[in-house]
């Protein structure tokens, strides 16, 4: 839960550190370790391993069950994390509107 999004604002924050390169206009570092977190979701080889590692059908279920509750909490982490950050710049865009109107 913490490697995938911590290396992806890593690699990020290198690239950024390291050349010209910035974030996009419109793109924090919140919603970029949001983007992060939902990069946790991926389990396919995580389960596919799982079928290869464990012979025994009681360990290889306790498993899967946590390899996809790990997903589930990664998505749901990211996706929690986005809504914030999204929802509160869709605000600070209102609040600005007005101030300009």
């Amino acid at each position: 839960m913490v490697g995938k999004p911590l290396g992806v604002v890593m690699a990020v924050r290198l690239a950024t550190l390291s050349s010209r390169t910035k974030l996009p206009d419109g793109l924090s570092w919140s919603a970029l370790t949001g983007l992060g977190l939902l990069a946790g979701v991926g389990f396919t080889i995580a389960l596919f391993l799982t079928s290869l590692a464990f012979t025994d059908p009681a360990i290889a279920s306790a498993a899967r069950v946590g390899i996809l509750a790990g997903s589930l909490i990664a998505a749901l982490a990211g996706l929690g994390l986005l809504w914030l950050v999204l929802h509160k710049n869709d605000e600070n865009r209102v609040a600005q509107s007005k101030h300009v109107a």
